[in-house]
């Protein structure tokens, strides 16, 4: 049976700054949230939600001035927000919605899945690496959107290649071209290559060491 917890998330949004608070969402735990902005949402200020496997939040929610948003797995019906320098780092789960930053937050973006698209207006800092990152990016007003990955192949505002983590995305960048920054890493297979030949290299003078002894 899942269990409610909107109350607990009220009592959250009402912490005053200075008191630390975690609160974990997992399995069988849901939240019931409106779908407006912003008074009926959950707009958890100075304080990290952590999103686990089987962790339902049913409208929106918010890292809102100082708060952090962890999301290791668990669904969010639709938006997924940073707002007034709030953190989100996400992993894993699934976004119905968009993930949306308004306002000088960072974003970190290394697994999971966005349905739809990513938001950015004002300020904020986007580092993707990894998951699946919706049908389009859009920016405006001095953002910063790093896309870390290879194989890149940019045909006008779309870009298709694969993320660090291996996965293939083709996404739509809407907004100003500057505001976009592509960091090329080398490809998994070549890293494991390094790795092994390394490995090589130490045993090789390992049994150079024990002969010469």
């Amino acid at each position: 049976m899942r269990q409610s917890i909107l109350g607990l998330a009220v009592a959250v949004m009402l912490v005053g700054v200075g008191r630390a608070e975690t609160v974990w969402l997992d399995t069988d735990t849901t939240i019931d949230a409106d779908n407006s902005f912003p008074d009926d949402d959950l707009m958890f200020n100075s304080v990290t939600v952590n999103i686990m496997e089987g962790g339902e939040v049913g409208g929106y929610v918010w890292a809102y001035s100082g708060g952090t948003i962890n999301m290791y797995g668990g669904t969010v019906g639709d938006y997924l927000g940073a707002y007034a320098a709030g953190t989100i780092n996400m992993s894993g789960g699934t976004v119905e919605g968009r993930l949306w930053a308004y306002s000088s937050n960072t974003v970190n973006i290394s697994g999971g899945s966005i349905s739809t698209y990513i938001d950015a207006y004002i300020g904020n800092t986007v580092n993707i690496s990894g998951g699946s990152i919706g049908t389009h990016i859009a920016t405006s007003n001095s953002n910063t959107i790093n896309i870390h990955g290879y194989n890149f192949d940019q045909i006008g505002d779309r870009l298709a290649g694969r993320l660090a983590d291996g996965t293939p995305f083709d996404t739509e960048l809407r907004g100003p071209a500057g505001q976009y920054v592509l960091h090329t890493v080398p490809e998994p297979s070549t890293l494991i290559l390094l790795a092994t030949g390394a490995v090589g290299l130490l045993f090789c003078a390992w049994r150079r060491r024990r002969r010469a002894a």
